[in-house]
């Protein structure tokens, strides 16, 4: 009974949009983050170059302000800095790094299917 009215109050929630700029927001600092950390650790895993360019895109990104959410589109263009995802590789040598990069990995695309299935986010 208790799990039913959550789930009512969830749906509600969602379908409302109460959250959607607090989550969107949420979203983005969680991407920019977790790129600019990857990008740091690449300085030791990766050549030079590599974690410059992840660096200057990072930058870019970061760079120009738009008018609306803070950071518009903030995961789209975060694909281009590679070199991140080249570390995430290298942490998959560890197979416990492995298995928590696939779990998160599966996560990250539950939510963002569940976006695009609400017509929060649109690919």
């Amino acid at each position: 009974e208790t799990l039913r009215i959550v789930g009512e109050r969830l749906i509600q929630i969602w379908s409302q949009g109460e959250l959607s700029p607090l989550l969107h927001t949420a979203k983005d600092l969680t991407i920019v983050t977790l790129f600019i950390t990857l990008a740091v650790l690449s300085l030791s895993r990766l050549p030079r170059e590599y974690s410059l360019f992840a660096g200057a895109i990072l930058a870019l990104m970061l760079m120009f302000v738009l008018p609306g959410p803070p950071m518009p589109s903030v995961s789209r263009y975060a694909l281009a800095a590679f070199p991140c995802f080249m570390v995430l590789a290298d942490f998959g040598k560890n197979k416990v790094m492995h298995r928590t990069v696939v779990l998160v990995s599966l996560a990250g695309l539950t939510v963002f299917t569940a976006y695009y299935a609400t017509a929060w986010w649109i690919a």
